[in-house]
């Protein structure tokens, strides 16, 4: 007799039925999560050092292209940044990888 949670799949295999979640809406909202970049550029109106690094990064022309947490900390720290742009952009990745992790937890327990 399957788990309680489970059902029996194809050919006798348990298969995990949570309707709750399903692979296919976890893909979709994996495809819908926007690159650090543009989530960044979407803070510009927070009133906190994220959103005044997301106003300078906005302004920058050539900021505008990068996408990722590492090519964004090499072009500010060319321009000789103080110690808290620094320090909001660790906090922003921080905060926007808890906002993607979201996929690896929960297909992580979809199966266990």
């Amino acid at each position: 007799m399957p788990e309680k949670g489970r059902e029996e799949g194809r050919r006798g295999e348990p298969s995990c039925n949570l309707p709750e979640f399903s692979l296919r809406d976890g893909l979709r909202k994996v495809r819908a999560l926007p690159t650090f970049g543009r989530w960044l550029r979407q803070q510009k109106g927070r009133e906190d050092s994220i959103g005044d690094l997301a106003r300078d990064f906005c302004d920058d022309e050539y900021a505008k292209r990068l996408q990722n947490r590492d090519s964004i900390r090499r072009h500010i720290e060319r321009h000789n940044p103080c110690i808290g742009a620094l320090e909001a952009l660790d906090k922003a990745y921080s905060e926007w990888r808890e906002i993607a992790n979201f996929p690896e937890k929960a297909l992580g327990k979809v199966c266990p």
